[in-house]
C-alpha cells in the first residue's frame, strides 16, 4: 500500500516545499471531474502531510465531555493522528461519539480523521451536523464547502462556498478550491473575483513562505481569465506584474512558472492577444529568468499548427474535424465522455474513407511537421493492411455504438446508415450453453409491453419474469 508520499510522487521525508509542488502539480492533472477517486487520494495525502503545522483542534474552544475517560480519548487521538494513523483516529472518534454521544470535540475529529483518510461521506455528514448546530463558526462551514468539493457534489459544494466566503472565511486552500469549483461550474468571474483577492491579501513579508499557492492562484486565474475574454490581458497584467515583483524568488519554481506562461500564451493564442504589449512583457520576463523555455515548444507551437490547419482551404472538412476532435480530446482522460464520443466518430468516417485523405495527408506531413507528428499514431493505422484496419474498425464500432446511445450528435451512422446494428446482442460465457445472442430487439422497462396490455414493461410482465 502506497504511503502519502508515493501517492504525491515524493521520497518519504520530503520538505513542505516539496509536499506543495506536487500536490498543486498534481490536482491540476487529476481533477474531481476527470478523475475523483485520484483526485481525493491526492488531496487526502496532502492534508495529511501538512495536517501537523495546521492549527491543533485543542486550541479552538469546542465543546468536549467533562470525563477523565473522554480525556484520554482525545489525548489518543491526537497521538494516532502524529503518526499518521487516521483509520485509528478515525475509530477512536467514533467510539467516543458513541459513549458521549456528538459532542463537538468528537464529531470534528470524527470529521477530519474521515476526509484525511479520503472517507469523504462520512465527512461531509459529520460536518453538515457541525456546521447546522455551531452556525457562527465558520471552520465547519468552510470544510463543508471543501468536503462538498472533494466529495463531487459541485452544485451544493458552490452554494456551501459562497455561504461561508460571504461570511468571512478566507483561508487560502478553502478559496483556491472555490475557484476550481467556479470553474466546474462555469462561473468563471466568481472565481476570478476569488482568486484576485487572495493574490491581494498576500503582502511582500509572507510572499517567500506562500510563495506554492500564490502560483496556484495566478494560473488558477490565467486559465478562469480564458472564459472571460474581456477581461484576459488585464489578468495577464497581473500575472506580468506578479512575475515581475517575485523574480529573484522563482528559480525554484520552474514547472509553475512554464505552466503559468503556456496558460498565459494559450489564452492570448485564443482571445487574438498574442501581439499585445502584455503578451510581449511576460515573454520577456520568463525568457529572462528561464532562458531556455522556449515560446513555440511544446503545446504552444502544436496549437498554433492546429490552427493553421483548421483555415487551409487544402484540408477537407474530415480531416480538419479529426484534427479539432483529437485535439479537444487530448486531455480529457474519460472514455465514456463526449470529447472521446467525437473521437470515435472522426476515425471511423476516416477509416471508411481512406484511402481518399493520401493527398491531405502528404500536406501535412510536409508542411505541419509538429501536427503530422502529434497524429503520428492515428496516421500508422490508417496505413495499415486493409484487413487489420477492417478489424480496428469493427472493434471501434462495437465501443462506438454503446456511446451513440448516449450523445446521438455523431455522423457516422449519418452517413453510413448501414453500419448501424439493428438488434441488441448480449453474450455472456456459460459452461453449459456457450454463447447466447439475442436476436430481437431488447424492450425497455418504460417501453409497451409485448403481451399488448397497452401497460409499460416495467408495471406489466417485466415483475412476472
Amino acid at each position: 500500500m502506497k504511503n502519502d508520499y508515493q501517492i504525491l510522487g515524493l521520497e518519504e521525508g520530503a520538505d513542505e516545499k516539496a509536499v506543495k509542488r506536487a500536490y498543486f502539480k498534481l490536482i491540476r492533472t487529476y481533477s474531481p471531474e476527470k478523475d475523483p477517486e485520484r483526485f481525493q487520494e491526492i488531496r487526502a495525502a496532502y492534508e495529511r502531510l501538512t495536517e501537523e503545522r495546521e492549527a491543533d483542534p485543542f486550541e479552538m474552544t469546542m465543546e468536549a465531555p467533562a470525563d477523565p475517560f473522554a480525556e484520554k480519548m482525545a489525548e489518543q487521538i491526537q497521538a494516532l493522528k502524529r503518526i499518521g494513523d487516521y483509520h485509528k483516529a478515525a475509530q477512536t472518534a467514533e467510539e467516543g461519539i458513541r459513549y458521549f454521544g456528538e459532542t463537538e470535540l468528537f464529531l470534528f475529529e470524527f470529521a477530519r480523521c474521515s476526509m484525511m483518510e479520503g472517507k469523504t461521506g462520512k465527512a461531509v455528514k459529520s460536518y453538515e451536523k457541525l456546521a447546522a448546530r455551531y452556525p457562527d463558526k465558520l471552520l465547519y462551514k468552510g470544510n463543508l464547502a471543501k468536503a462538498y468539493f472533494e466529495r463531487g457534489y459541485g452544485k451544493k459544494a458552490l452554494e456551501a462556498f459562497r455561504q461561508a466566503f460571504g461570511m468571512g472565511w478566507r483561508e487560502p486552500d478553502f478559496m483556491i478550491c472555490y475557484s476550481q469549483c467556479c470553474m466546474y461550474r462555469d462561473c468563471p468571474e466568481e472565481g476570478l473575483a476569488v482568486l484576485e483577492e487572495l493574490a491581494g491579501s498576500m503582502d511582500e513579508r509572507s510572499r517567500k513562505k506562500q510563495m506554492m499557492e500564490l502560483l496556484d492562484c495566478y494560473i488558477g486565474m490565467a486559465a478562469l481569465s480564458v472564459f472571460v475574454p474581456e477581461r484576459f490581458l488585464e489578468i495577464a497584467g497581473k500575472c506580468r506584474d506578479f512575475l515581475n515583483s517575485s523574480s529573484r524568488l522563482l528559480k525554484e519554481y520552474g514547472y509553475e512558472v512554464e505552466s503559468l506562461y503556456k496558460l498565459i500564451l494559450m489564452g492570448a493564442f485564443q482571445t487574438g492577444n498574442m501581439e499585445s504589449p502584455e503578451i510581449g512583457a511576460v515573454k520577456d520576463i520568463v525568457l529572462k529568468l528561464f532562458p531556455d523555455m522556449q515560446e513555440e515548444s511544446g503545446d504552444i507551437g502544436l496549437m498554433m499548427q492546429v490552427k493553421e490547419v483548421l483555415e487551409d482551404g487544402r484540408i477537407g472538412s474530415l480531416m480538419k474535424r479529426t484534427i479539432r476532435a483529437f485535439w479537444e480530446s487530448m486531455e480529457v482522460e474519460d472514455e465514456e465522455s463526449h470529447e472521446y464520443f467525437m473521437e470515435l466518430d472522426a476515425i471511423l468516417c476516416q477509416l471508411e474513407e481512406w484511402p481518399k485523405q493520401k493527398k491531405e495527408l502528404e500536406i501535412i506531413r510536409k508542411e505541419y511537421d509538429a501536427v503530422y507528428d502529434f497524429f503520428m499514431d492515428f496516421w500508422k493505422v490508417l496505413q495499415m493492411a486493409p484487413e487489420q484496419r477492417r478489424m480496428f474498425r469493427d472493434e471501434l464500432r462495437m465501443e462506438y455504438a454503446d456511446l451513440e446511445k448516449l450523445y446521438k450528435d455523431g455522423e457516422y451512422y449519418t452517413l453510413y446508415p448501414n453500419r448501424r446494428p439493428e438488434a441488441v446482442e448480449v453474450k455472456w460465457d456459460s459452461f453449459e450453453s456457450g454463447v447466447f445472442m439475442r436476436e430481437e430487439k431488447k424492450v425497455g422497462r418504460n417501453d409497451p409491453c409485448p403481451c399488448g396490455s397497452g401497460k409499460k414493461y416495467k408495471k406489466c410482465c417485466m415483475g412476472k419474469k
